[in-house]
């Protein structure tokens, strides 16, 4: 069970990822959603460093197919999520990408993973996932929704085949081949001359300070990311992704911190008597759902 703390804490390293996420590409930094998610991808390839030592072996047919399918799931499931993010705020989004994307792994984790939750965990991820969703304030269009959607799904299939590589090879192997497959995602972004052109005039446009602030950012996604890679390692893919819930437990605390000092760019109607409410009845869902994976 030490695999729940992990996440945990992972979540709460994504609660601010995201919150900085969502000021970097809706302050007047320049940067577009496919120019961050191009760098947030290409990010990946510092586990180069791992070749030297040999502990990296060459991917079977296999390896090299899930680590694409890992790639392309996860670079598109953030364009999506950083698309959304510019049209609504992160309380709309992100909780029905989580919800959805916990979904996602449950249904195919079943089918391709073989993973039986026992009764206990059914009711915990049940609970996670509607009150993860209920985190939602649901102010967005046909198009956000779509955006929330497209994220979740495409997360949720990501986490599945990075489950399904450590049934192919060893965990350093397959963290390594599955970010050259992050890699590879961020190069087939700018094989469209339209997407080279916005991603080009990003980096000239950007100052220094918003590129400190991106690699800061990242470098403690990274970390969460990690976590929660070990946390699919050892755990059931769908519960991990459920525990997505407790990120927005996070959100809601930082909610009260940020709102007020940067109310453009982190604003939750978090005083409103309805939203209350609607936050209350979701974090007894959360809370009740973390007490039944701890009994």
């Amino acid at each position: 069970m030490a695999w729940i703390y992990l996440v945990l804490f992972a979540q709460f390293l994504n609660a601010l990822v995201v919150l900085v996420d969502k000021y970097i590409i809706t302050a007047k930094t320049s940067i577009k959603p496919i120019t961050y998610a191009f760098f947030v991808s290409l990010l990946s390839i510092p586990v180069i460093v791992l070749v030297p030592f040999g502990l990296i072996s060459l991917p079977t047919f296999n390896i090299l197919s899930l680590s694409l399918f890992i790639g392309l799931s996860y670079v598109f499931s953030i364009l999506f999520l950083y698309k959304g993010l510019t049209k609504t705020d992160a309380s709309d989004v992100v909780p029905v990408m989580g919800s959805l994307a916990a979904i996602t792994s449950f249904v195919f984790g079943a089918f391709l993973l073989n993973e039986k939750l026992s009764e206990d965990f059914v009711i915990a991820f049940t609970l996670l996932v509607l009150g993860t969703g209920l985190m939602s304030y649901f102010r967005f269009n046909r198009k956000v929704l779509f955006y929330s959607i497209a994220s979740g799904v495409l997360f949720g299939l990501s986490s599945v085949f990075i489950k399904l590589i450590f049934f192919e090879t060893y965990f350093l192997n397959g963290f390594f081949w599955s970010r050259m497959g992050n890699v590879f995602g961020a190069l087939l972004l700018i094989c469209w001359p339209s997407n080279l052109k916005t991603v080009m005039s990003g980096i000239r446009q950007s100052n220094s300070g918003t590129r400190w602030l991106v690699l800061g950012n990242k470098f403690l996604a990274g970390i969460a990311f990690l976590l929660i890679f070990v946390g699919i390692k050892l755990g059931d893919v769908s519960l991990v992704n459920a525990l997505n819930g407790a990120q927005f437990v996070f959100i809601i605390l930082f909610a009260f911190i940020f709102s007020k000092k940067f109310p453009d760019y982190f604003y939750e109607d978090v005083h409103h008597k309805e939203t209350v409410l609607q936050k209350i009845l979701a974090l007894k869902f959360i809370i009740i759902g973390l007490a039944f994976l701890f009994l």
